[in-house]
């Protein structure tokens, strides 16, 4: 009887999560969406995933596809298809549940049984993405076993919609809209970074926002109007240098394709090139640049330099006076080539901070690249972020901002590999293949 009183408890638990996120009419118009995208049996829709990966190839992008482990199970050889033709299957949870409303015992199991799934079918696996983006640091508890090497549940709110687009919207379709809102809770792009960090021992890379749910379920934009969106984060993420990870649903590949497309084709004419490429390739890049490193020794003509790091790594130089060669690449940065620098006396081309700035401040810095002193000689520094600086540096963006737009030298390991200025990856949100699927998240609350 307890054991009775208590599984109604859980249900009724996140019965009520779920109710809160929603209000009647974000349920009504999700419904109605539901039934004209889906069938009851699985054809339609997964005719549809294999259309978007056959398109999106020739443009050299294979996506990325968070899919439940009940999914996956349902649909094995299918799965195990998308996997032959180069696109890759992330963790999102075994049932498309929030996690914001299980317990830490429900969201082993989540996680436990979706790899179990994944494993007895074949399908290799490195990271997660919980549905809704419903991760918190605690779940980091939950993982079993280390079976996970990266995350994506960060969310970035880029503001490249005008904001009459959500009035123009009815009534109805702003529900949906702020309820996505709800769900994703979004940090700005003003105050944030769109770049991987490391999370104790996962790598969070970010999403950005908006979606094509919210372009086209919340704001009802046309193809045109989507595909304007994303390229508009795209030429953003270019010149910040940073990652744009579109988050997209297959489920509205019909209308949202031809913008994919459009991006695809925009990303490949930019200079420098854009790395298009997929989750597990953003996260072992994340992982082996971790380990770069720069030996300084002073030979009696000044510091020498001498870079540590993969063949892949870009090694940034700017306003400084050489005899190593370097070649043109973005702004006032060039390329050094070598792994080698001979820098005159009393340069010191490192960005600067007092020994007790706080280690987030501090890993931030060198997980973008920089050549970070703490010592002794740190306020000699080209850039020096004395305390009073950093005091009126109040985010990630103002920070990277106040080096960048600094006339001072600078060398630096760049965040993509290959020369690259900034990285792409279209990951599409696999929720389900048929209304089927939908209905067994229910029987799972």
């Amino acid at each position: 009887m307890n054991a009775s009183i208590a599984l109604t408890s859980h249900r009724f638990r996140k019965i009520s999560h779920w109710f809160g996120l929603r209000d009647i009419r974000y349920i009504c118009l999700r419904f109605i969406t539901l039934m004209r995208r889906y069938g009851i049996s699985a054809s339609r829709a997964k005719t549809r995933v294999l259309e978007c990966v056959d398109r999106l190839a020739p443009l050299g992008c294979h996506p990325t596809f968070p899919t439940p482990g009940q999914v996956v199970a349902r649909n094995a050889t299918f799965c195990q298809e998308l996997q032959r033709r180069g696109a890759e299957l992330a963790v999102h949870g075994y049932h498309h549940l929030d996690f914001r409303a299980l317990s830490s015992d429900e969201s082993r199991k989540q996680f436990a049984v979706a790899a179990a799934a994944y494993r007895r079918h074949g399908i290799q696996f490195e990271g997660f993405r919980c549905p809704y983006l419903s991760y918190t640091p605690q779940l980091n508890q939950a993982l079993p076993n280390a079976d996970f090497q990266y995350s994506s549940n960060r969310a970035i709110w880029w503001d490249v919609i005008a904001p009459e687009s959500n009035h123009d919207a009815g009534n109805g379709a702003r529900s949906v809209f702020q309820g996505l809102s709800k769900f994703y809770r979004a940090e700005s792009s003003k105050t944030h970074v769109s770049v991987p960090r490391m999370s104790d021992h996962l790598v969070e890379i970010p999403v950005c926002l908006p979606d094509d749910l919210q372009l086209l379920d919340g704001l009802k934009l046309d193809e045109h109007g989507v595909g304007q969106a994303w390229i508009n984060i795209l030429h953003e993420t270019h010149r910040r240098g940073e990652l744009f990870d579109l988050m997209f649903h297959p489920e509205s590949f019909e209308q949202c394709g031809p913008a994919l497309e459009a991006v695809l084709r925009a990303a490949r004419q930019l200079d420098p090139s854009v790395w298009i490429t997929q989750l597990r390739d953003v996260n072992q890049w994340w992982r082996e640049k971790s380990a770069f490193a720069v030996e300084i020794a002073d030979n009696g003509h000044g510091l020498r330099l001498a870079f540590r790091c993969s063949t892949r790594a870009t090694v940034l130089v700017r306003h400084l006076n050489m005899e190593e060669p370097t070649e043109s690449w973005y702004g006032s940065y060039r390329v050094l080539p070598g792994r080698t620098l001979q820098l005159r006396p009393h340069e010191r081309p490192f960005v600067g901070v007092p020994a007790d700035t706080s280690s987030t401040i501090v890993s931030f810095l060198q997980e973008q690249g920089y050549i970070v002193d703490t010592g002794a000689e740190a306020p000699h520094c080209s850039i020096f972020l004395s305390p009073a600086s950093l005091a009126v540096l109040q985010n990630q963006f103002e920070l990277i901002d106040f080096i960048e737009t600094s006339s001072a030298p600078l060398v630096r390991f760049w965040r993509w590999p290959s020369g690259t200025r900034s990285a792409c990856c279209v990951t599409g949100d696999l929720d389900a293949l048929s209304l089927t699927d939908y209905a067994a998240r229910v029987f799972a609350l």
